[in-house]
């Protein structure tokens, strides 16, 4: 059933919620109490003073943080394939940097 009415908008969510729970993770690292918040671009700015370099995901992030409450509650979940593959591209991207940088060592 999966193959044949692939649920995009779930990918799209669990992207946002693997980026919001690596930033997260960083912030317990750094000794920091994340908030309450599911916008990406927020706890990105918060992460910003010890990781400057991570700038460059914040136009990726504004995106991504809508699916983070939109694709529980909306009627209409409709995402196409060729929308949701870059969210889980940006999601793997932010996951191999962390590793690539020992952020969590």
């Amino acid at each position: 059933r999966a193959r044949k009415m692939p649920n995009y908008d779930a990918a799209c969510f669990h992207a946002q919620q693997c980026v919001e729970k690596l930033l997260k993770s960083i912030m317990i690292h750094e000794k920091l109490v994340p908030p309450k918040s599911h916008d990406l671009s927020y706890l990105l700015s918060l992460t910003l003073p010890q990781r400057p370099m991570w700038e460059v995901f914040r136009k990726d992030f504004q995106l991504l943080s809508a699916y983070a409450v939109e694709y529980r509650y909306r009627v209409n979940r409709q995402q196409k394939r060729w929308r949701a593959r870059p969210y889980g591209v940006v999601a793997n991207s932010v996951n191999n940097l962390i590793v690539k940088l020992g952020d969590l060592n």
